[in-house]
């Protein structure tokens, strides 16, 4: 399916944070569109969204709600980033929403190793944990106890 956009939100690297979004088309002419929230301070993959058969509409429409600021990306470097906010995460025993599965199918296809620029999670390597206000701090804690020498910086809502 070849790609049709890719973006970012623009302050991703000084925010450690970004919606990203990646649509394809397909044979028949739909969208086929992943929807991600990245953190890439430590909690990886947020939220997923995964939207078949979409139309251009509706597509202009998420586009418009989740990107105040928008920078194209490149695919290749998108996966890139999907793939270190997820490895990141995970080593601090943090695990993708169920919906992952599917949007990393999405950007499969495309190669990650292309892109020279790097993507660095956390600052300077420790992890910044921004909590929502469902979230509650002890509980994120005790998951990180299984995460071997790993110093976090928190971040309250």
């Amino acid at each position: 399916m070849p790609v049709l956009e890719c973006w970012a939100n623009r302050s991703w690297q000084e925010d450690l944070a970004t919606w990203l979004l990646l649509a394809r088309l397909q044979p028949n002419g739909a969208i086929t569109c992943a929807l991600l929230e990245l953190d890439l301070g430590g909690f990886g993959a947020r939220e997923v969204l995964l939207k078949q058969d979409l139309a251009r509409s509706a597509l202009a429409q998420l586009r418009a709600e989740h990107f105040p600021q928008l920078a194209d990306v490149q695919p290749n470097f998108a996966k890139k980033m999907l793939e270190a906010a997820v490895m990141f995460s995970a080593h601090l025993g943090f695990e993708p929403p169920a919906a992952y599965l599917g949007a990393a199918a999405l950007f499969s296809t495309l190669n990650s190793a292309q892109p020279a620029a790097q993507v660095v999670c956390g600052v300077r390597g420790d992890a910044l944990l921004r909590l929502r206000p469902s979230q509650h701090r002890a509980h994120i804690a005790r998951r990180l106890t299984l995460a071997q020498n790993q110093r976090v910086h928190w971040e309250m809502p």
